[in-house]
């Protein structure tokens, strides 16, 4: 049974699920932004057979692709909070979609999409890709009212962040976007070490090792900061230094939020030794157990 990956090499959000205030309140959708402001390709969570593309101005160029087997028929996939299930992932915004078409095939990991900027008739909007997934197959989203307001959304939706896994050898995560526009939460990630069967898909909660390839990497005691001109700098005791090239520093937990001196920080256990340093993206691995 194949693993629901997340289909964006580079995993960055511009806006989580439901975010109250924002366009997707009541809606279990994100907005991946990859890497820059560049328009970023899609590639397939699981082998997918397209169900339909929307090619209608309001729909913003919509293309549903359902988890299928070798023979394009409905197949469960396993998801990251340890459900199988058979998904529909709806993927929007993509500037042209005359090249796809129902009953095209992809296997997991093929390129199948890519953001754009098509946000119906003359509007554009950023590069982004606005995914949503539903369980079951669906060929189109339902329209549901509350609080007076109507939303599209899947009639059996779930939420992206609960139920994609991050492919620890072929994901790049930017754990510094990975908060919303307005930092009111940050993502929850999960993670696999293989596209293949169950029996190797690992635990959900796999831990991370950094490694310092920039320099030497300070272990604190604590998290705290003083002020030096317009920046703050961490001033917490120092317990260790670890030097450059060193693997060994253990990831055990994840700092919610952005802090004072502009980093995510993590606990970390490096020798025996913990206590929190600063996070880099570009610097991660996956342990295995």
């Amino acid at each position: 049974m194949q693993n629901l990956i997340w289909p964006a090499r580079t995993i960055a959000f511009s806006q989580l699920e439901n975010e109250r205030g924002h366009s997707h309140y009541r809606i279990n959708a994100v907005d991946m932004i990859g890497e820059d402001t560049g328009e970023d390709v899609m590639y397939a969570p699981c082998d997918v057979i397209i169900l339909h593309v929307d090619r209608s101005a309001s729909s913003s160029h919509t293309v549903y692709f359902g988890s299928c087997d070798t023979k394009g028929r409905p197949a469960k996939v396993m998801c990251a909070d340890g459900k199988e299930r058979v998904v529909t992932i709806a993927m929007t915004h993509m500037d042209s979609v005359d090249h796809l078409k129902e009953g095209q095939r992809f296997k997991s990991g093929d390129i199948c999409y890519k953001e754009g900027r098509y946000m119906g008739g003359k509007n554009k909007v950023g590069a982004h890709c606005h995914i949503e997934v539903g369980e079951g197959w669906a060929i189109q989203k339902q329209t549901f009212t509350e609080g007076g307001n109507s939303y599209l959304r899947f009639t059996q939706d779930l939420a992206p962040t609960s139920v994609f896994f991050v492919l620890g050898t072929w994901n790049r995560i930017r754990w510094d976007r990975l908060a919303s526009a307005n930092r009111d939460r940050t993502a929850t990630l999960y993670y696999t070490t293989t596209r293949g069967t169950e029996e190797t898909r690992g635990d959900f909660d796999m831990r991370l090792r950094m490694y310092t390839a920039k320099g030497v990497q300070a272990i604190r005691q604590t998290i705290e900061f003083r002020k030096s001109g317009s920046k703050y700098i961490p001033s917490g005791k120092i317990l260790a230094r670890v030097p450059k090239g060193n693997k060994e520093a253990i990831i055990t937990g994840m700092i919610e939020g952005i802090q004072k001196d502009g980093y995510q920080w993590v606990s970390v256990d490096w020798n025996g030794i913990t206590g929190f340093a600063q996070w880099d993206s570009a610097y991660f691995e996956v342990l295995e157990y």
